[in-house]
């Protein structure tokens, strides 16, 4: 949802709509997903199901996981980086889904974020202190990227946060879990996994 909404600039566009009467013009540039490089960092159980999501887009798929098996990438049709370099430089769509753990916090730096080709969408559905946000924001800033975000280093979002207003940045709080209509299959996952893990599973 974020990653086409970014592309599509839908945030941007309903805003402009809704407050300013702003309609298209032929200069309007959005993007497809059909035909982008997606590189995703990180390759744990969302990533999978997300590469499931995008394989109807026929989107070369590639994936910075030094931990995941060749077989598993294999089964996916994901092609593995060696660095997160090459994963951030060689894709126009990032999304973050690296693990929360101590080494990872703030491992997504300005460095690796301006090697975004010009044009790219960064999206971040993992976890916010995996990236260094001060950075992300200067780069926003500038508007050679759309940032989709769903998630922060401070959650709440705080109010004054410079993310909000920049047109090129696309923002849900945190909504990317179970909605309330499914939450029962979270409470069903949870169930199953201690009756796996009660059998020695």
């Amino acid at each position: 949802l974020l990653t086409l909404a970014a592309l599509r600039r839908v945030s941007s566009w309903s805003i402009d709509m809704h407050l300013n009467g702003a309609w298209k013009t032929p200069d309007v540039y959005v993007e497809s997903l059909f035909g982008r490089r997606v590189g995703l960092h990180g390759f744990g159980n969302i990533s999978q199901h997300l590469a499931r999501l995008l394989k109807p887009f026929g989107v070369p798929m590639a994936t910075y996981s030094p931990s995941v098996p060749d077989d598993v990438l294999e089964s996916f049709g994901v092609t593995r980086v060696d660095t997160l370099e090459a994963l951030f430089s060689e894709n126009n769509v990032i999304i973050e889904l690296a693990a929360y753990k101590p080494e990872n916090v703030g491992l997504v730096s300005e460095e690796l974020l301006r090697m975004i080709p010009d044009g790219g969408t960064f999206v971040n559905i993992g976890r916010g202190a995996v990236v260094d946000e001060d950075a992300l924001l200067r780069i926003a800033k500038e508007g050679r990227l759309q940032v989709a975000l769903d998630v922060y280093g401070i959650e709440p979002l705080p109010v004054d946060s410079g993310f909000r207003g920049l047109p090129n940045v696309t923002l849900l709080p945190h909504l990317g879990g179970p909605t309330i209509d499914r939450r029962q299959d979270a409470g069903a996952h949870g169930v199953d996994n201690i009756e796996k893990y009660l059998k020695g599973e």
